[in-house]
Parts: C-alpha cells; structure tokens; sequence
C-alpha cells in the first residue's frame, strides 16, 4: 500500500493536502510532530470526513522526527491520539510494553505500527533489528528505515523484507539517493507499505516524489510478479534508461520495472551475490563495469567475448547471459543518417568498452578505423586484435582525415574539460557521433558550424532497442510483450 506522508506546521495545510492528494494514495499519514498544538477534534472531522485509512505519528527527535518533549508528554498524546481510534497508529520501537498493551486496549481496532529509524547507516544485522522489535499480538505492522551509504545497503533491505514478509507485516526501506530503489521495489519483494514525502521532510529531502513513482515506474502495475531491469554503473544520474525502457515496458504491456542503480567495481561481487536472489531479469552496464562485470556473467555471447565488454546481461533458465548493444546501436544511428560506412575513414576516441564495441561494429562494415587514445598502449593493445591503426593524443592530426569522428569517452561531459586541439583538428566535413548522453563541449561546437552531428540521445535509443530484444525473450507468450 502507498502511504502519502504529510508533514505541515499548520493543521489547514494539512488539511488541504489530505483532500487533494486523497485519490492517488492508500493510506493517508499525519505526521503530528510537526504541528505545534494537536487539534485533535479537527483530526478526528478529517478522518470522519475522508474515506481513507489514516495513520498518525508522533515521532520523536531521536527517531528523526520534530517532538521534543518529554517521555511524559509525548505518552500523554499518544494517548489521545489512539482515543481518535484511527486505522493505524505509529508507535517507535523504544516505548515501552506495558505502554503499548495500554494503547492497544484503549481503541483495540487500531492496527499498531512499531517502528525502527537510524538516520546514519544500515545496521548489517537487520533480522535482529527485526527480533529486538518483534512482539506478537501486540503490533499489526513493522517498520524498519535506514540510511544507505551505498547501493549494497538498498540491496540488503530489499532482500531482507523479500525474505521476513512472508512472517509478519513488514515495511524496509533506505533513506539517501542510493535508497530509493528500496520505495521503487517496494511492492515487488512484498514490502507492506511505501512511503513518499507529500510535504518537504525532514531526513527524506531524496526521496522519490509520488509523480516520480507514477509516471516514470509505473507503480500501480508493480507486485510480486514484476520483473526487475536495472542499470549498474557509477555515476547513472544522467542517464535516461529509466524514463525509456518503462515507457517501453507501458507500451508492450510487460510486467516490469527498469532502476538505476550506482555500482562501483569493488561492490559487484557483493551486488551480485544479492541479486541472484531478487527479481531480476536483465542489466544495463555503463561506465566504467563493462569489462569488470563479466567474470560474474555465467555465458557471453561470441560478439561480446570478442570485444570483452558487455552492456547488456539477460536471465533466463537460471543463468546470467552477457551481450553488447553498442556497436550496432552506434552504427544504426549513423545508417539512419544516411551515413555510408563502408570505406570511411572512422576515427574513434576512446578504448574502453563501448569504444572497443563501435570499433568491432565498424570494421564489420567495412570501414578503416583508426583509434585514438590519452593512453596509446591500450589504443595499441586493441588495434593489434581487430587490425587496424592507432594514434595518441600527440599525433591528434591524424583527425583531420576522418570522414566519421566518434567520441566514445568522457571527453567533454564537463564544461571545464574542452579538448581544444582536437576540436580544431576535426576536418570541416567531417561527420561526429558523440556517445556522451546530455549538453556537452562536441555538441555545442558541433551543432551550430554545419558539420553533421548525432547526439548520445540518438545512440541511447538505438543501443536500448536492441536490448529490449534481448529482454523480451525472458517474457512467456502469455505476458503478451512486443517490442516498440
């Protein structure tokens, strides 16, 4: 169920909020913390006057709420609270009890949320969090919300709620960028509740926002059946996989969800001895894993052993099998151009993965690649294995001759990085994909002196095409999935 957590110094905003936001919510929270005097007459018209489940929360500074009360006061409004008998009421882990058999005989329908917050880590043992709150009969619902310091920590959290659900009402999720994957997926592991902030809170300034989870992943078609996509490398916040392979999945009418998730090289051993275990079904890899990723990969296809790298990884029987999209993706870009391959001059700048991709695609095709490289014994290395020439950054005029320039590097992602010298060296006729997703030096030197320029947008959704191929043979017939 989708909770809609309202947070407002004045109960009329409140007030304002429950009602306009009523209809895309399950269940409406107050966080009465954050009011100054408790109108609780005015709350229990509000609950009469919405036909939604509310829960109301009081949390306490130390939980990483407003409340600063004493022990005291802060029993004595709980009191009154549950006299307001509201669907749910949400009781930090740290009350006592004797307390809580109070609350629950006070308004015995009221379903009681225990709930369990730290704003600094993920503790490594999350089942004994769970055990130290566990107290049966007593509470319909627990809580657990931590901070991720790294995806690995998102990770575990979705694994442990995947694992405890099934034994009580269980919510888990992280707080921080690298958290919210664990609000995404929420529904899929089996996760009782999700959060998303309605008001600016405090602690959950990174959160998802409910138009996010809506019109980006789909969330009302997201449940235990759904298929996990994700991206893995580090950074992925510029990239638009998101926003084009849930589109894709809307449109096909497929069962799944497409996340972003950073990974360094260090966490993929970890990521994966955790994936295999949730729902996932099919990877993206980007910068800089293409390569790293592969010794964790049960089968790779010929062309993507040949060019040892691998961006697309599906699951299917059991068994991770790797692919490379980029190649052709970058090529089909340029051939819906119009742009002749066969016998060009392809320059390509770069040696990683996806550079090593285009290069294979290009000589396939019939053209005379060059590869140029800051660092000439890995452009050397690739141009003995594929057959064709290489330079470093001390002979850029090599440039001049090319019919087709390919940047497939960072170059230029960032205002202060402006390659100059091979900007100027570009012949004027020359044709320029650059791979690089979002405003860059090549597309504002590019696109406004005449020369014929193809973004990285153009690249994305090519290479992404095809990897939608890919995925969608992990779909049954009876899913319905068509490629768009």
């Amino acid at each position: 169920m989708l909770v809609g957590v309202i947070a407002e110094e004045d109960f009329i905003t409140m007030q304002e909020l429950c009602y306009s936001t009523q209809d895309q919510i399950d269940v409406l929270e107050l966080r009465i913390d954050y009011l100054h005097d408790v109108p609780y007459e005015e709350i229990s018209a509000l609950q009469a006057n919405l036909d939604k489940p509310f829960i109301l929360t009081l949390r306490s500074k130390s939980e990483g709420g407003m409340f600063d009360g004493s022990f005291i006061r802060r029993m004595s409004i709980l009191r009154k609270l549950i006299d307001l008998h509201p669907e749910y009421l949400d009781v930090e882990h740290d009350v006592p009890v004797h307390f809580v058999r109070e609350l629950r005989d006070r308004s015995p329908k009221t379903k009681l949320i225990c709930s369990y917050h730290e704003f600094t880590k993920t503790p490594d043992d999350l089942i004994k969090v769970l055990d130290d709150m566990y107290c049966h009969k007593l509470f319909a619902v627990y809580k657990i919300v931590t901070y991720a310091k790294s995806s690995i920590d998102a990770m575990r959290m979705l694994e442990f709620v995947q694992s405890n659900g099934q034994s009580c009402n269980l919510c888990g999720m992280c707080m921080g960028s690298k958290g919210s994957i664990t609000r995404v997926m929420a529904p899929v592991v089996g996760g009782y509740f999700c959060y998303v902030p309605i008001s600016k809170i405090v602690g959950l300034e990174n959160a998802l926002t409910i138009d996010e989870l809506f019109n980006v992943y789909n969330y009302r078609s997201l449940n235990k059946s759904t298929r996990v996509f994700a991206l893995l490398g580090d950074p992925v916040a510029n990239s638009i996989g998101h926003i084009y392979h849930n589109n894709a999945f809307k449109l096909s009418c497929a069962n799944a969800v497409y996340i972003k998730i950073p990974i360094e090289r260090k966490e993929l051993s970890d990521f994966f001895k955790i994936g295999r275990g949730l729902p996932f079904y099919g990877f993206s890899i980007t910068m800089p894993l293409k390569e790293k990723v592969m010794r964790f990969i049960d089968k790779i296809d010929k062309n993507a052993c040949c060019i040892r790298a691998v961006n697309t990884i599906v699951y299917k029987n059991g068994a991770y099998k790797g692919y490379n999209t980029d190649g052709k993706g970058a090529l089909n870009v340029l051939e819906q151009g119009e742009i002749a391959i066969a016998d060009a001059n392809v320059v390509v700048l770069g040696a990683g993965g996806t550079a090593k991709a285009i290069i294979r695609e290009a000589i396939s095709c019939g053209a005379d690649v060059l590869i140029l490289n800051r660092t000439i014994s890995k452009a050397r290395k690739i141009a003995e294995q594929y057959g064709c020439r290489y330079a470093g950054f001390d002979q850029m005029f090599v440039v001049n001759c090319a019919d087709i320039f390919i940047n497939a590097t960072s170059i230029g992602m960032s205002a202060e990085e402006k390659p100059l010298e091979l900007l100027q060296s570009i012949s004027s006729n020359c044709v320029v994909l650059d791979i690089v997703l979002g405003s860059n030096v090549f597309a504002e030197c590019f696109d406004c002196d005449g020369r014929e320029f193809f973004s990285g947008e153009k690249m994305f959704v090519e290479q992404a095409k095809l990897q939608q191929v890919l995925w969608g043979d992990v779909f049954s017939e009876s899913d319905e999935y068509q490629v768009v």
